[in-house]
């Protein structure tokens, strides 16, 4: 995983705790955040530590799924804020903005981990396991040069690769800018279910955590299930009548 190798294994070595909850037989969903840290999120002060942990509270105690959780941040480079651990244990300790928008190398990379981690999940245990990418951020990429073109391409390769699997869910969140642009700039979807603009405020922050929350945590609720044993239903053939 280019831009942040040297913690690629802490990310990988965690995985498995998601697959043995799938084990277990209790669905899981993988919240996979992208958090922009660059210096112009320093107007926001300690907001997105305190919607972040607010939400890991919230979706920790979901009784019908195993919620988990890994974070990345985006300044100048990607660093990992949170490896994968379970919402009722994560707690973000600390929220430091300051430096550029690294943004299409780091959700390349967290795209990149997904799917790693999808491939380790047994075909027969998939109808139990979801991830929920969440990109939140104030600005669009701030280029290096060269390296742009090259990174704006891999994320958008690897948007379409997850948007290729039913497991993977792709969320945007554009803070004071427009949501629906950063989403087209990534290629994710660009409908309403999957892009809020919220304002650039503390209150807005707050507001974009929620509704990524309230979207995760309908996953493999009984509504959800009805739904999706309703289009296995009607996707099975009907055996032909006993002569």
């Amino acid at each position: 995983m280019s831009g942040h190798s040297r913690n690629s294994a802490q990310w990988l070595a965690t995985a498995t705790s998601g697959l043995s909850l799938v084990r277990a037989g209790k669905p899981v969903v993988l919240n996979a955040l992208a958090l922009d840290c660059s210096g112009s999120m320093q107007a926001h002060g300690d907001a997105p530590r305190e919607a972040v942990n607010e939400n890991m509270v919230v979706l920790g105690a979901v009784p019908h799924a195993d919620h988990m959780v890994c974070m990345v941040g985006f300044a100048s480079t990607p660093r990992v804020l949170m490896p994968i651990r379970s919402c009722k244990d994560a707690v973000l300790e600390t929220y430091n903005a300051g430096g550029s928008t690294a943004l299409y190398l780091t959700v390349g990379d967290l795209l990149e981990h997904c799917l790693h981690v999808l491939e380790q999940v047994p075909a027969h245990m998939l109808d139990r396991f979801m991830i929920q990418v969440g990109v939140f951020s104030d600005g669009m990429n701030w280029p290096n040069a060269a390296e742009t073109p090259a990174q704006h391409a891999r994320v958008r390769r690897l948007a379409a690769r997850a948007l290729e699997s039913s497991n993977i869910d792709l969320l945007t969140f554009g803070i004071g800018i427009s949501g629906e642009r950063l989403a087209e700039l990534l290629g994710f979807p660009v409908d309403d279910q999957h892009v809020q603009t919220v304002a650039a405020t503390r209150a807005g922050i707050r507001d974009a955590a929620d509704v990524h929350t309230t979207r995760s945590s309908i996953h493999f609720s009984r509504a959800d299930l009805d739904v999706e044993h309703r289009r296995r239903a009607a996707a099975t053939p009907t055996p032909p009548p006993s002569s």
